[in-house]
């Protein structure tokens, strides 16, 4: 990565977390889909907003859902799936959303200095929104471990 590059991954994930986006984004660049993240295995709705990501907030909204619904009827280990799934794919759907985000910003601005307080501006993090997902997250988890915990007993 060069020195722009960095800067503009910085701008998009914080001083806290660029070193590890800048391996993890390394390895998507080479056509990997699968990059695990335990923060997204975990909290993969509220982190998805946390990121400011809400294409993956809806995804990953729903999957925990439907990973429940599915444990009801089909087995409560299938409920696992969705934190699997979420921890496997939630890092490629940041990467996806930066690479658009930073074509886009660089065709519309020839400075580099305005292109990065833009991708600050675009990507900054949302922890209210972030606090009050993760209630309903963990009410969702919730749901799943008693529909696995159902299953286990039987």
């Amino acid at each position: 990565m060069n020195e722009h590059e960095i800067e503009m991954l910085e701008a998009y994930v914080g001083n806290d977390s660029v070193e590890y986006y800048k391996k993890v984004f390394g390895e998507l660049d080479t056509g990997k889909k699968w990059s695990w993240n335990w923060s997204a295995f975990f909290f993969g709705f509220s982190f998805a907003i946390y990121r400011n990501n809400s294409l993956a907030a809806l995804v990953f909204f729903i999957l925990p859902i439907l990973s429940a619904l599915f444990a009801v009827v089909l087995g409560g280990l299938i409920a696992i799936l969705g934190f699997v799934l979420q921890g496997g794919f939630m890092n490629w759907f940041l990467y996806i959303r930066y690479k658009k985000l930073k074509t886009k910003l660089e065709k519309k601005y020839e400075d580099k200095e305005k292109r990065i307080a833009s991708m600050k501006k675009s990507s900054r993090k949302l922890p209210i929104f972030a606090f009050m997902s993760l209630q309903i997250y963990l009410a969702l988890i919730f749901f799943s471990f008693v529909s696995i915990l159902s299953f286990i007993s039987k």
